[in-house]
């Protein structure tokens, strides 16, 4: 939480090109909902706006609390 007792949920992807590794941050944003399902829709949305196919993905990481890393209903599962 910040200052404002707000939870944002941002996203970084990691990749590397010629032969450099990179990070970006492609959204920090609050979300209404905090359910596993809903956290899991936000990512693949700004991923797909951004053009950044989940094919590849080959790493994930996130807390241990249960709506992101459950096995059947966490970000982890849906992802």
């Amino acid at each position: 939480m910040d200052n404002s007792h707000k939870e944002i949920y941002t996203i970084i992807v990691r990749f590397v090109k010629n032969f450099i590794a990179q990070e970006r941050i492609i959204s920090a944003s609050e979300l209404n909902s905090k359910t596993g399902v809903d956290i899991c829709e936000h990512i693949l949305d700004h991923l797909k706006r951004c053009g950044i196919s989940t094919d590849k993905i080959i790493a994930q990481s996130y807390d241990n609390t249960s709506n992101m890393s459950g096995k059947n209903l966490g970000v982890q599962a849906c992802l």
